[in-house]
């Protein structure tokens, strides 16, 4: 795993706690402040496919490539005391992060997101009975088994995943939680 070299003075404690109301997974429980999106400006080999210059998503495994393209990457989107980050795909068994000190421009939301990702996939390597079965080593679907650790990961590979967007949601008890949107 990739340390992210621009992390270093950036002073997020990043602690966890597994979901246990059924409210923190709801996005609809509570009230939309915004929705904040990820753009990347394509590559001259990608304009086939994304004609308008914009791939409207990032790279949860490695952003980092990424950053260099990515609109508006200085701009302050979140400005709160603490905000909780639902993860809850590809896992059967979600779980809310909390993230401290969050005056957050967009590079590094997607950065923290990452490393919530990266850290939610070691783990359950570690604390999986069942092993991912190499990509070399699946049959004709090559998508990545489930496997029975700490979060349940299914589905997906970490490679596979890119974030779109995260809307930011106020619930009733003042809580800030993000809901990702990721693409596989």
């Amino acid at each position: 795993m990739k340390l992210f070299e621009y992390f270093k003075n950036f002073k997020a404690i990043l602690s966890g706690s597994y979901i246990s109301i059924s409210d923190e997974l709801d996005e609809n429980k509570g009230e939309l402040l915004k929705e904040i999106t990820f753009e990347v400006k394509a590559k001259k080999d990608d304009l086939h496919v994304f004609p308008n210059g914009i791939i409207p998503w990032i790279s949860l495994e490695s952003p980092e490539d990424e950053l260099t393209r990515l609109r508006k990457k200085s701009e302050v989107v979140l400005n709160y005391n603490s905000i909780h980050v639902v993860v809850n795909y590809p896992l059967k068994k979600p779980k809310v992060f909390e993230i401290k000190n969050s005056r957050i421009v967009r590079s590094d939301l997607i950065n923290e997101i990452s490393k919530i990702y990266h850290t939610v996939y070691q783990e359950e390597e570690e604390t999986s009975s069942i092993k991912t079965i190499p990509e070399i080593e699946r049959s004709k679907l090559k998508n990545r088994n489930e496997t029975n650790g700490k979060y349940g990961i299914w589905g997906h590979d970490l490679r596979d995943l890119d974030l779109s967007s995260v809307n930011v949601v106020k619930k009733n008890n003042g809580r800030i939680y993000l809901y990702l949107y990721i693409e596989s």
